[in-house]
């Protein structure tokens, strides 16, 4: 959902922050993504996902508080930097964790409900933010404190996802080890038969 405003409403903060050629944001945010994700790939292999997952969220998070403070290209060039390694690490990393979490004959199934949930916080996340745009102009007094503030409160998905997240790792522990008993098991009754 948080990610979904990114693409939404940057071009139009930058504009209402007067900081000229804002789309460097994207090309700096999309070089970072290229950069990072094999490093953060290997990274979650050597110390595992939940190591290298819950920083990563953690500077996506990040970002969104350097955005809602920037009134230059510098600052929204950081907060692109911040968010190539939040997001760019978070996104496959959760996917990976999907895969180990699903039998092999589930993985399409499991992918697809992934792309859903990443779909639904495409449609929720920028129909939110122009709700909470909207109701704040007439509080904070201007359209560009208006998106300020939307970018704070985009924190909340992003915060309660650190949270679930958190919170399911024993459930996630399990389902794993489960998982790969049933495929250690399938393959060995495989090599019996074969």
């Amino acid at each position: 959902m948080s990610f979904a405003c990114t693409n939404s409403f940057m071009a139009i903060y930058g504009g209402l922050r007067q900081v000229g050629g804002i789309g460097l944001y994207f090309t700096v945010y999309a070089l970072c993504l290229l950069v990072t994700r094999p490093l953060f790939g290997h990274l979650s292999d050597k110390y595992g996902t939940t190591k290298v997952a819950v920083p990563a969220m953690c500077c996506f998070a990040a970002s969104f508080i350097i955005v809602s403070r920037s009134s230059s290209l510098a600052g929204f060039v950081a907060a692109a930097l911040v968010a190539g390694c939040g997001f760019g690490a978070t996104t496959p990393l959760m996917q990976s964790l999907m895969f180990k979490c699903v039998p092999h004959t589930y993985r399409g199934a499991g992918s697809n409900t992934t792309y859903t949930g990443q779909d639904a916080g495409q449609l929720l996340g920028p129909f939110l933010a122009g709700v909470v745009i909207d109701a704040l102009v007439p509080v904070t007094g201007s359209e560009a404190a208006a998106y300020s503030t939307m970018w704070l409160v985009m924190l909340i998905p992003i915060v309660a996802g650190i949270v679930v997240y958190l919170a399911c790792q024993p459930l996630i522990k399990r389902t794993q080890a489960e998982t790969a008993a049933a495929e250690a098991a399938a393959r060995q009754t495989a090599e019996q038969k074969g």
